[in-house]
């Protein structure tokens, strides 16, 4: 099934790992390229270093011996003599194109008859000679001289230099030759030749001095001239130090320690890349270098990558050949599957997938006004439960039946899934789309007969417009699902989506979006209502979070807090909340030692089952050194019907800290005395609804009464919120209320306003016994004003 429905994907696959496999074997075979050449290129290299070494160490040796034969004071040995010496010996080595002696002064005393000596100059004073000359002086070993070229000739000649020293090291004389290169040795020569007809090529450069020694492969006289006349560009050595650096990890001070080869790509002197093997020889400074055109390379790779790509094409022409021919037979079969897929298999109708395919016939610029109706039925899920899904799909198809007997072809009636349909109307007139879904709502009412069982149902029905309420279909669906989900807390009703729910749907995005930004631009702050104990005392304060919006204003909590609770957002607001609230009530007490505060913080349920909450909690009140025992979690009673058995230990490890917890709202929820008594609690929270009419409502008052007197029997403390009369608090003290807390006493107010609170108030108690005067005698001034 997936190769008929992916079929070209599949070809394209194929075709990128193809292309992949094919750009990895020209990838490979261009490595193994430059790796057999890199090889080639060190193996000849090699060689022809070893010819060197190999040829200047037995000239080395040769100079050595004749010029202590010719330095020898007992032999009696005159200058003809020595003459005859270095002519035979000129005879007997092809390579060598003249011998002779100089003195330690640079002067030639004895040379091969080849040689003049009156036009002979000095080589320490010869500009050509001078440098060589005077390093021969200051070494045991054989210096090479700079290489010129002799017409005579026709041929490079490199002059060599050896110090003649007695047998107690004093110097006696310098021994200089002139060695054409292509006669050194047998090897050589054969190097040469190879080099002539293939497009490697050698050369060996002055270390000191970066001229060059020797290039092979070179018989234009004109270009040797040109060659051996200049050191080798400072640009060239750069280039070549770079690609070590960059290709190897390598540089020149490197090889010259260590002697190994380099195999690297660089620009030649006449700019083109090369593959050179590079290596040095310490015994005379050298370096010898063999390259290969980078081009020589490229043309092997072209030529074999042609190869491998027409071999490629001729396997995926086949291959596309055979996909083609598996898709055409496909085709037909394809189109009958995807009618299948458009179409609900169980009532026939149209389904979701169809009305995506049809959206553009029906949402454009120029097109015409419809409605939509989406319809959930009523309890269709207790006879799925209760008869089977058997009884459910016989009744799916009756409900499809009906309805497409009340919609015109123009309409479009759609299986949305399960028990949801959408159904698209021309009508848009409100008169008529009421009649419409009374209507349906009629015909879908009516009892249903499968086998010997009779079903009534009813539905709930959203309804929107096109263009008004959405410009497509998903803005559209969703609007509707809105307004059946409003018209669903009626049951078997239907509502129309207004601008009034597309408000609250708006202002609830923008709340949703404005909350982020808003903690982050520090627009939400915290302030603290008093709450005050039953002698008088300021027991302590409970923190209530305040957002001012630079758009919208001031934003009640209970506009809010529910969305930040719907969207998660409550998690990051709650870390704010308590945050906020320890490290304000702990710098507070630190001011003075008389404000031993309790700080009461609202904590939402999905505070509670968030990983580490406990954990966070313990980490902000170690921070701000806030005594746990001063802090109280209120929760409402919805925690414990939600999740009892998970919040109980949770509620048992908090209270193991000293933290207390008080039940908020207490009497407008569900507990049961039963549960009260099983709740880890420490404090009820008499909601303000009393308290309101405690003065004059009998009932309200009896209430209070018995909230009290439970609390007293469960060793609670009580808690009356909501004050905002002197005869509500009297009232209260009267009834041994432990805590109240209202407008009575103050409003919510922030922390620079409860330090000037506190301060007044615990001025306005001049000793412990005002704790026991009547509540109108112990209110700092203007505290009985409601604010």
């Amino acid at each position: 099934m997936f190769l008929k429905k992916n079929i070209w994907l599949i070809f394209y696959i194929l075709l990128f790992t193809g292309l992949i496999f094919l750009v990895s074997t020209i990838y490979s075979f261009w490595s193994n390229i430059q790796t057999k050449t890199g090889e080639e290129l060190s193996y000849l290299n090699k060689i022809f270093s070893s010819s060197i070494t190999s040829t200047f160490d037995q000239q080395e040796i040769m100079l050595e011996l004749l010029g202590q034969q010719l330095t020898q004071k007992k032999l009696p040995v005159d200058a003809t003599e020595k003459t005859s010496i270095l002519d035979q010996l000129l005879k007997q080595n092809s390579s060598l194109v003249g011998l002779g002696l100089s003195n330690v002064d640079g002067k030639i005393i004895e040379a091969s008859s080849n040689i003049n000596l009156n036009k002979m100059p000095s080589l320490k004073q010869s500009p050509d000679s001078r440098e060589s000359f005077l390093r021969t002086l200051d070494s045991q070993r054989m210096i090479l001289g700079k290489t010129y070229f002799l017409g005579a000739l026709n041929s490079w000649v490199i002059p060599i230099r050896k110090a003649i020293r007695d047998e107690e090291n004093k110097l006696m004389g310098v021994m200089t030759a002139g060695i054409k290169p292509k006669e050194l040795l047998p090897s050589l020569n054969q190097l040469n030749r190879q080099q002539e007809n293939t497009p490697y090529q050698s050369m060996l450069i002055h270390d000191n001095s970066y001229f060059y020694a020797y290039i092979s492969g070179i018989s234009n006289t004109d270009s040797i001239k040109n060659i051996i006349s200049l050191p080798v560009s400072s640009d060239f050595i750069e280039q070549h130090q770079l690609s070590l650096k960059q290709q190897l990890g390598e540089s020149m001070s490197n090889l010259r320690v260590n002697l190994n080869s380099a195999e690297y790509f660089a620009p030649g002197a006449d700019g083109k890349s090369k593959l050179y093997s590079l290596s040095y020889i310490p015994g005379y400074q050298l370096w010898s270098l063999t390259h290969l055109p980078r081009e020589l390379l490229v043309n092997q790779l072209i030529t074999s990558a042609i190869q491998y790509i027409l071999i490629f094409i001729f396997v995926f022409s086949i291959i596309f050949i055979l996909f083609r021919y598996i898709n055409k037979a496909e085709r037909s079969k394809r189109q009958q599957l995807i009618n299948q897929a458009n179409h609900d298999f169980l009532t026939g109708l149209s389904n979701c997938l169809y009305l995506k395919y049809v959206e553009p016939e029906w949402v454009h610029d120029n097109a015409e006004p419809f409605s939509v109706l989406f319809i959930d039925l009523d309890n269709f899920k207790n006879i799925n439960d209760s008869y089977g899904h058997n009884y459910g799909d016989m009744i799916l198809k009756q409900v499809a039946g009906r309805l497409l007997l009340l919609f015109s072809e123009k309409s479009l009636v759609c299986r949305q899934g399960g028990d949801e349909f959408i159904i698209l109307c021309r009508k848009t007139d409100q008169q008529d789309l009421n009649q419409i879904a009374s209507k349906v709502l009629q015909r879908i009412s009516k009892p249903y007969k499968v086998d010997n069982y009779k079903f009534t149902i009813g539905a709930s029905i959203g309804i929107c417009r096109y263009p008004s309420d959405g410009d497509n279909f998903d803005s559209l669906f969703s609007a509707a699902d809105t307004a059946m989900y409003r018209a669903k807390s009626n049951k078997n009703n239907y509502f129309i989506f207004t601008n009034e729910l597309k408000d609250q749907i708006s202002f609830k995005s923008q709340i949703e979006q404005a909350l982020h930004t808003g903690l982050r631009q520090h627009e939400f702050h915290m302030v603290y209502q008093p709450q005050i104990a039953s002698k008088g005392a300021l027991y302590g304060v409970e923190s209530l979070i305040r957002w001012n919006n630079p758009e919208q204003g001031f934003i009640p909590p209970d506009k809010f807090i529910p969305i930040a609770e719907d969207s998660g957002f409550i998690l990051e607001l709650g870390h704010f909340i308590i945050d906020q609230s320890i490290q304000d009530i702990a710098r507070l007490s630190n001011t003075n030692d008389n404000y031993d505060l309790q700080l009461s913080i609202n904590i939402s349920v999905r505070q509670f089952l968030e990983l580490g909450f406990l954990d966070r909690l313990k980490s902000s009140l170690v921070t701000h050194k806030f005594p746990s025992k001063q802090l109280t979690l209120e929760i409402t009673e919805s925690i414990f019907i939600d999740d009892f058995e998970y919040m109980l230990p949770l509620f048992q490890e908090i209270r193991a800290l000293g933290i207390k917890i008080s039940l908020d709202d207490f009497g407008t929820g569900f507990s049961s005395l039963s549960m009260l008594k099983k709740l880890p609690i420490d404090e009820l929270k008499i909601d303000k609804s009393f308290i309101d009419h405690i003065v004059d409502n009998h009932q309200d008052r009896s209430m209070v009464i018995n909230i009290l007197n439970i609390a007293k029997n469960l060793g609670l403390k009580i808690v009356a919120e909501g004050i905002e009369s002197l005869e509500q608090g009297e009232l209260l003290s009267d009834f041994n209320c432990d805590i109240q807390q209202g407008y009575f006493y103050s409003k919510g107010i922030q922390y620079s306003e409860l330090e000037q609170y506190c301060s007044s108030y615990m001025t306005s108690l001049k000793s412990p016994s005002d704790y026991n005067k009547p509540y109108s005698q112990q209110q700092p001034s203007g505290a009985q004003t409601p604010y």
